[in-house]
């Protein structure tokens, strides 16, 4: 460390030498990204919580009762197979 602290005053020094002023940036900001971080977690969790998953139930046998329905589960009836030995 005391090459690191040699340099670093060595600078400083320069730079006093030089007249050149000592930048006076600010430090990053963590804002940004925490603001970024809450709305992908808010959408997240709005996903998850609003979107209208399927139920866990199956689906109901299509049949003549479930004509109303918008989909409905077909079984093959294995008796009326298209194969024939």
């Amino acid at each position: 460390m005391n090459n690191l602290n040699k340099l670093l005053e060595e600078g400083k020094a320069f730079q006093r030498e030089e007249n050149i002023p000592v930048p006076t940036g600010r430090l990053p900001s963590l804002i940004p990204w925490a603001v970024l971080a809450f709305s992908l977690v808010v959408v997240s969790l709005g996903i998850e919580v609003f979107w209208s998953l399927p139920s866990h139930r199956p689906l109901p046998l299509c049949g003549e009762e479930t004509k109303h329905l918008t989909s409905c589960q077909k079984t093959v009836n294995p008796a009326h197979s298209s194969h024939k030995t």
